[in-house]
């Protein structure tokens, strides 16, 4: 079956701890890039290279710093990151997105993409559950995946503000690695993962690698994997391959690749949310969008 194979190929849990051990961060304040950081004990988001900078950073954090499982969604993150088949798919997202075998002029451009994600119930009939219920008491406990709802940048309606100092930082730093290794042709995006509507976001640059590139300009169908021994196959797009992302991740029943945890109280509002139509949640009207538009759901 394909999520089988695709599963084989892909790193085991400890080669993902392995590259996890790697990833360094930047610092919020000053955005020198390193690894042994001090973390805000409080929010578990932000890191600073010294107390210097987490003092003076500390007015302008204070308002959006706040207790959350932050520790426990960065772990999440980094699994991500550090498992080469998604970090290779998340490299053709973008190169799907900027549609880049047609747009050589931007190869030397930052490429900027919010990519939201969500912990949706492992098990559909979890998902159900949630959905019918009208309860507001959270409690239970539900095993969670970890899912892409939406992509967005500004070739797709985003925002077209130039970038932060500390993500104009991040992606010549970036560029600077990728030209002196001699990929000068190599474009270069950053990713913005956000999760629940939360204003604390995760910010990394990557590079989108010939084979990427290669993949999109063949115009390739999207292999969906359902349950059944049938493949579904979708016209190349952004969600279309977000699909294909999701439906390997949600086969990997045996959490090879560490994207499983249990669900926050804030994981099960979104899905009361979406139930109540409260479409002020952009978290929840992504995953109702979601729902419309995947396979996986229609089979139920």
């Amino acid at each position: 079956m394909l999520q089988s194979r695709i599963l084989a190929a892909g790193p085991t849990s400890g080669e993902i701890k392995d590259v996890r051990q790697q990833i360094g961060v930047a610092c919020t304040n000053c955005y020198k890039p390193g690894q042994d950081f001090k973390r805000c004990e409080r929010c578990k988001t932000s890191y600073y290279c010294s107390r210097e900078c987490q003092k003076s950073h500390w007015p302008k954090h204070k308002t959006f710093c706040k207790e959350i499982e932050g520790s426990a969604m960065k772990s999440l993150l980094e699994n991500v990151i550090a498992n080469k088949i998604l970090f290779n798919s998340l490299q053709a997202l973008l190169a799907i997105e900027f549609d880049l075998p047609n747009n050589p002029q931007l190869i030397r451009k930052p490429l900027m993409v919010r990519l939201d994600y969500v912990v949706e119930p492992a098990n559909l009939e979890d998902l159900h559950s949630l959905l019918k219920s009208k309860s507001k008491d959270a409690s239970g406990s539900i095993m969670g995946m970890f899912q892409l709802t939406n992509m967005i940048s500004p070739r797709s309606g985003g925002s077209s503000a130039p970038l932060t100092p500390m993500r104009q930082s991040m992606w010549e730093t970036a560029r600077r690695e990728v030209d002196e290794g001699g990929g000068y042709n190599t474009p270069v995006g950053l990713v913005e993962l956000a999760n629940n509507d939360s204003p604390q976001t995760q910010t990394f640059p990557l590079f989108i690698m010939p084979n990427a590139l290669d993949m999109v300009k063949k115009m390739e169908p999207a292999l969906i994997p359902t349950d059944g021994p049938a493949i579904v196959a979708k016209r190349i797009s952004v969600h279309s391959y977000m699909e294909h992302i999701n439906a390997t991740i949600r086969h990997d029943t045996e959490n090879r690749w560490l994207l499983r945890k249990k669900m926050r109280d804030s994981d099960k509002k979104m899905i009361r949310d979406v139930a109540a139509k409260n479409w002020k949640s952009y978290a929840a009207l992504y995953f109702n969008e979601k729902m419309k538009r995947e396979f996986v759901y229609k089979q139920t």
